[in-house]
């Protein structure tokens, strides 16, 4: 059973428990429609199991990393025969979601650091360490 599969379980359960006017989706591919037509969505981009380049732009159809030469596809395929990528980011683009903040008055006024050009932005890495020289003492 798949992650989706698990989700729609999950969430039919559920919609049982509420009221029958509910708004809760009905699957896992109708919640991200709606994220995605809020503007919450993201983008998945390929990369290099190394972590050499993503392949995007230049590199989208490259079938091999140009760096270490390690193949973009595991060896197996998926369950509907497509291939697997090795290493999969997701991208959340952040135009949409500081669109809307702004569509609320109140939040637009919170962003704001002195004038209407400036805006607050506090970017959370949640122990993200991408070149590992930050220095930590504690497990995540």
């Amino acid at each position: 059973m798949t992650s989706n599969e698990h989700f729609d379980d999950v969430s039919s359960f559920i919609r049982r428990l509420l009221p029958p006017a509910n708004k809760l989706p009905s699957s896992h591919y109708k919640e991200k429609k709606i994220l995605n037509d809020l503007g919450l969505g993201y983008v998945k981009i390929e990369a290099c199991k190394n972590n050499c380049v993503m392949f995007y732009g230049d590199y989208k159809d490259a079938f091999k990393c140009p760096k270490c030469n390690t193949s973009r596809w595991e060896d197996t395929l998926s369950p509907k025969g497509k291939r697997i990528p090795m290493k999969v980011l997701r991208y959340f683009p952040l135009t949409p979601r500081l669109q809307r903040l702004y569509m609320c008055g109140k939040t637009a006024k919170d962003m704001r650091l002195h004038d209407i050009r400036n805006v607050r932005l506090r970017l959370s890495t949640d122990g993200f360490n991408p070149y590992g020289n930050m220095n930590l003492s504690y497990n995540i």
